[in-house]
């Protein structure tokens, strides 16, 4: 550069040397645009010659990108003879590219176009500034997005407001609408206006510091929630100026309500589970289980009533049973219900919908929008608007169902309604124990007559027998002139007879019987056969196998009245000589087996008798096995087996294995 201006300097003429010298690129072209000059420095800038650069060739010092554009332009300009400017990217010698500003001017002599006259300006450093200050801009506006949050001015003096573009969109308004107070005043929420307006005065007063939640009401009827925060901004002159943020915070509020809604859930499921196990455990409160969980149901979710049915097993039709409206509960015969329908098939789609049958929960919105059902004008006639019927479900079949009800339309989160079901399957629970309860105190009555039905059959009827036999026996050597045997068989007669009060007595108590209070089983049998065959024709034999063990209590019970039994049947019926029994202990066993050689029976002939069937019973209990073999004429052969588990073998007596006991 230095070289050309000395060049210039020595034989050019002064206007040369001004156009080179000046500190900026220009350039003349004739008419039809085609360069017919350069000046120094946009030369020495581009490293072109002066041969190179003209005409046409100037083209290669821009930027690939921008060529199309700036001839397009160019083109513009020769076409209209106007001035214009554009913005370009030019090479430097070394290869770098910088951003100038283009201008051209037309010169016209006598009005014909004789001229074009332009300048390159260098605008590189402005802008990488701008380009560095639109990233800023972007970059804050996706923050703002993505944060929802929109930042503010407010110049108090003036009123004058100043939003971003996300401000905008949180309040709802047109990006072109020039923001006022009163702008801001008609989203507020009428019954936060009063804070917000006393929140504005007092920092506008005061210049205080702006930090508030308030909720927002939409054109649509939506509710926002949002943060204002600001404080006054320093160094402002011309008076009090705010710069702030507005926070849409909805999504925050909504999360924390669902929070506390579920933790108000949790923690009233567990009530309501802790007052079902109380139920369970008391046993007589589960008949208004469900009705306390159909109060929970309608006072937690904030339901006007909620009503139950059930499903009758006999004929498949689901009935009413009872709502809780009003804080009381109606039942299915209260005057309330009086002349309405309140048995209805499953089969019907209305108010059943086939969701329901299957299982599921469903959500009716408006019940006056759907197909007519009993008991609705009732319902349309409380108000009821909105109602949610909830299945009962018991091992996968439908029970029943509980209808939930309110008086406006009511938007149910997912953990309201798994709330709802939770209390259902609980309320279906308690009916089902209640049921059950009933049903195991009707079987509890049953079997505790049947047990003093064959107690007393073992006491005092076969006490009875052997008093009978006794007294009989007494008479027939009173009418021998045998007094001294006469009195012994009375006598006898007469312990039995106190021992089978004494039995009755133990009987009606559930205690064991006195024999086995005071021995084993194996003693007990024996003293029994000794005392019942006293005096008698019956000649008795009673042997022990094996190594005696002591039996579950009543095992021993059971055994020792089958024993009494089968004897009482020898002695009175049978008209036997002869009863042997057998009791052997064995490794996985016990087995006894009673004989006698009597008159024998049918033991397939039906019989009004209780001694088989109580026998059959109490084996039964013992998980044992019972064979009776008789014939008429050919004597009866009874034959208990029962399975026992390894058990230590413990002795009942002092006798070991294959000791007989002495026959009668």
């Amino acid at each position: 550069m230095a070289s050309s201006l000395k060049a210039v300097q020595a034989g050019a003429d002064p206007f040369q040397l001004v156009i080179d010298t000046i500190p900026g690129m220009v350039w003349t072209a004739a008419a039809d645009g085609r360069i017919d000059f350069f000046n120094r420095r946009w030369l020495d800038y581009a490293g072109l010659a002066s041969t190179q650069a003209e005409a046409w060739g100037w083209r290669a010092a821009v930027h690939p990108e921008d060529r199309a554009e700036l001839e397009s332009h160019w083109q513009w300009l020769l076409a209209h003879g106007e001035g214009g400017e554009i913005e370009l990217r030019l090479r430097r010698a070394d290869g770098v590219y910088r951003w100038f500003l283009c201008q051209a001017v037309p010169f016209y002599d006598a009005g014909k176009l004789a001229k074009w006259y332009g300048q390159a300006t260098d605008i590189d450093d402005r802008k990488q500034a701008e380009q560095r200050v639109q990233r800023s801009e972007a970059y804050l506006a996706e923050a703002q997005t993505l944060s929802r949050t929109g930042s503010f001015g407010w110049v108090v003096t003036t009123g004058e407001l100043f939003w971003s573009a996300e401000t905008y969109s949180i309040l709802g308004y047109d990006p072109t609408l020039k923001p006022t107070l009163e702008h801001v005043f008609e989203r507020v929420h009428p019954e936060d206006m009063k804070l917000v307006r006393e929140t504005v005065e007092r920092a506008s007063q005061e210049g205080t510091k702006l930090d508030f939640d308030h909720r927002l009401l939409m054109p649509d009827g939506t509710v926002k929630h949002v943060r204002v925060v600001a404080g006054p901004a320093k160094y402002v002159p011309g008076g009090l100026e705010f710069v702030g943020a507005v926070m849409d915070i909805t999504e925050r509020k909504q999360a924390a309500e669902a929070l506390r809604a579920s933790e108000q859930m949790a923690r009233s499921q567990m009530e309501a589970l802790k007052y079902a196990l109380d139920s369970i455990a008391l046993d007589a409160a589960l008949d208004g289980l469900a009705q306390h969980l159909s109060r929970a149901i309608t006072e937690q979710l904030g339901a006007h009533s909620a009503s139950v049915w059930r499903r009758n097993e006999t004929n498949g039709l689901i009935g009413f049973e009872f709502a809780y409206e009003g804080g009381r509960f109606v039942t299915k015969s209260d005057s309330l219900i009086a002349g309405l329908t309140i048995w209805l098939p499953m089969d019907e789609t209305w108010p059943w919908p086939r969701p329901l049958r299957a299982g599921e929960h469903c959500y009716l919105p408006d019940i006056r929008e759907v197909p007519p059902f009993p008991l609705r004008d009732r319902l349309v006639a409380m108000g009821v608007i909105t109602v949610l019927m909830v299945p009962m479900l018991l091992a996968g079949r439908l029970e029943g169902a509980i209808a939930v009800r309110f008086l406006h339309r009511r938007a149910l989160r997912p953990e309201e309604i798994e709330f709802t079901k939770t209390l259902a399957n609980q309320a279906v629970l308690a009916m089902q124990l209640a049921r059950l309860s009933a049903q195991s105190r009707d079987a509890a009555v049953l079997a505790e007559r049947n047990r003093l039905a064959r107690d007393i059959h073992d006491t005092l009827a076969q006490g009875f027998t052997g008093v009978i036999v006794q007294l009989e026996a007494a008479e027939d050597a009173g009418s021998q002139g045998l007094s001294t045997e006469a009195n012994a068989h009375v006598a006898r007669a007469r312990e039995l007879a106190r021992g089978s009060l004494r039995e009755a007595r133990r009987s009606v108590q559930a205690l064991r019987p006195q024999a086995l209070e005071e021995s084993g089983l194996c003693e007990a049998l024996d003293s029994l056969f000794t005392r019942m065959t006293a005096g008698t024709n019956l000649r008795a034999e009673f042997v022990v196998t094996g190594i005696p063990r002591t039996l579950p209590a009543d095992w021993e019970d059971d055994l020792l009245h089958i024993g009494q039994e089968v004897l009482t049947n020898a002695l009175r019926h049978a008209r036997a000589s002869r009863f042997t029994a057998q009791i052997t202990f064995a490794s996985d066993m016990v087995r006894m087996d009673l004989r006698d050689d009597g008159d024998g029976f049918d033991p397939s002939a039906r019989s009004d008798g209780f001694g088989l069937v109580a026998m059959r019973e109490r084996v039964s209990r013992m998980a044992g096995q019972l064979t009776v073999q008789s014939a008429p004429g050919e004597g009866t052969a009874v034959s208990i087996a029962i399975p026992i588990g390894d058990h230590p073998t413990v002795a009942t007596d002092g006798r070991q294995d294959g000791d007989p006991q002495a026959a009668r």
